[in-house]
């Protein structure tokens, strides 16, 4: 359960354990006091830090945090003093997301814009700093943006070749079905997506009718889903072979031109239908998991930038 700091309190965390809620991911974003100011989100370290030993006497003891890079007025300085402290609190996993700045889907991000926002470079410096951090404290990265403990499940399923990528992150679950609660949450089937209201009126409106809160779905093609197979052992494993998808039509060649221009850049490797992804590649692994989704049509008023 993905769950607020600035919103827990004993109680709450008690009926939780009680529904049987073995794992929270912690939004903690940045511990920096301005830039929480300027983001409007105000979570002192101490508030954080109560909130995970409530977790733990109740019971709730496989912890996530959510990290972010790129925030308005995040330095490095303000990144390392963040997930020293974090790592303090010794959870299980970190998920390491970049800012998404997108003031045109989401327009109170205009606000933002009064502060200095990393450039991609600095966040791309921000990102392996806090990368190599967590690598000497013990934890070690998970296909993309996540970093765990050795003994933690998503190794296991890295060994096994089980690990999955879904709309919360890398995961051990095989499930092919999950349904999303709250707002703006997505819910995955097999053939199928679906994402609820993200108006907090709306989504309590519909639900005291007895409706189900959805505001768009999507149904997939086989060939979506076979797309979206490749796309997530990419993103899971950094590699593929292509010849395990020949059922994608004109999967070739639709896409080996972007594909030798990325290799060009070293950012991947082809050995035959032996797609890899370099080391120096993984940070851009989206843009190459990108090249095998037709849908994507990179433009600034749709999609934040990968990096």
């Amino acid at each position: 359960m993905e769950m607020d700091p600035r919103l827990l309190t004993t109680e709450k965390i008690r009926r939780y354990a009680a529904m049987g809620v073995k794992r929270a991911s912690l939004g903690i974003q940045d511990f920096d006091p301005h830039v929480q100011s300027c983001i409007n989100r105000i979570q002192p370290f101490e508030k954080v830090r109560d909130c995970v030993g409530a977790l733990r006497d109740e019971g709730i003891e496989r912890l996530n945090f959510d990290l972010i890079v790129g925030l308005p007025e995040q330095t490095p300085e303000t990144v390392l003093e963040t997930v020293e402290k974090a790592v303090s609190l010794d959870p299980d996993r970190f998920s390491v997301f970049g800012y998404a700045h997108v003031p045109w889907m989401k327009t109170h991000q205009k606000l933002l814009e009064v502060y200095r926002l990393p450039d991609a470079r600095q966040r791309f410096e921000m990102n392996a700093l806090l990368g190599a951090f967590l690598k000497t404290a013990g934890y070690d990265s998970v296909g993309m943006d996540h970093f765990a403990k050795k003994d933690d499940p998503l190794f296991k399923a890295l060994d096994t070749k089980t690990l999955r990528r879904n709309f919360q992150g890398h995961t051990d679950d095989d499930s092919d079905v999950i349904i999303g609660f709250g707002l703006s949450s997505i819910s995955s089937f097999g053939g199928a997506y679906l994402q609820n209201m993200t108006d907090a009126p709306e989504y309590r409106q519909a639900v005291e009718k007895n409706m189900f809160p959805v505001k768009r779905g999507c149904v997939l093609a086989a060939e979506d889903r076979r797309r979206r197979s490749l796309i997530e052992e990419i993103m899971c494993y950094f590699t593929a072979d292509l010849n395990a998808y020949t059922d994608i039509p004109h999967l070739r060649d639709s896409t080996d031109a972007a594909l030798a221009a990325l290799e060009q850049d070293g950012l991947l490797e082809l050995d035959g239908s032996r797609l890899t992804v370099t080391e120096r590649g993984h940070p851009f692994v989206r843009i190459v998991a990108a090249c095998f989704d037709p849908y994507f049509q990179p433009c600034e008023t749709r999609h934040p930038k990968a990096v």
